[in-house]
């Protein structure tokens, strides 16, 4: 006992902090946020992000679209799905069914949409909503579906296409005044595509190797006391 009392914490320090970091990593593996670049794919140069959340709603899918502009609205959003499946049973909170549409590469191959479906780009898409004329160069809005679950692997290495309209990029809005240089950018078409992930340690997997490092914590206490 006098052994065990004097034995160095260092001893145990490295087990007991590999199973609370495995642990922790367990915890956080099942909620994620993946951001994908857009660039325009015709006329000026134009940059965005496309952004997916399924942590802050869990079972829904919190979807971002931001064009870099100093002045603009987002005036649709359209993506290709991972798993064509189930689309009919998603919805967008609170939009119309007029605004949304859900259809396997049938949406957004209009003439009039202003290079969207034209050889060569994102679409036509799995599903799409529009938005109206004043919504800002920032949308966001909420992916559910009526009987599953939702996680950002619907989207992994999909297609996005974002249209927007009357932008401003920050170059062309003169210091003085703020009036604007030139005419700006009438309609814009954006791209891009999500990522696949990276592999990683399983949930159960990260579980175990913080269990392991209790586990050899444990033994080693036993062993110090015994000696």
């Amino acid at each position: 006992m006098l052994f065990q009392s004097r034995c160095k914490p260092s001893f145990l320090l490295f087990p007991t902090l590999f199973s609370l970091i495995g642990l922790a990593l367990a915890s956080a593996a099942s909620a994620a946020t993946v951001s994908a670049p857009l660039s325009s794919t015709y006329g000026p140069a134009l940059t965005g992000t496309i952004t997916i959340d399924d942590g802050s709603d869990p079972g829904n899918l919190v979807i971002t679209a931001q064009v870099d502009a100093a002045k603009g609205d987002v005036r649709g959003v359209f993506a290709h799905v991972a798993n064509e499946s189930l689309l009919s049973g998603l919805s967008i909170v609170g939009a119309s069914s007029r605004a949304v549409h859900f259809d396997a590469n049938d949406v957004g191959k209009s003439r009039k949409s202003h290079g969207l479906g034209r050889s060569g780009t994102a679409c036509p898409c799995d599903f799409g909503i529009r938005f109206s004329a004043k919504t800002g160069t920032t949308v966001t809005f909420t992916l559910t579906h009526e009987t599953q679950d939702l996680t950002i692997a619907l989207f992994y290495g999909q297609d996005f296409a974002v249209q927007a309209s009357g932008l401003r990029i920050e170059n062309e809005l003169s210091r003085g005044r703020g009036r604007s240089r030139g005419h700006g950018i009438r309609h814009a078409l954006l791209e891009g595509r999500v990522p696949n992930p990276i592999p990683e340690p399983t949930t159960a997997l990260l579980m175990a190797l913080g269990l392991g490092g209790l586990s050899y914590a444990g033994r080693a206490t036993v062993r110090s006391g015994k000696a």
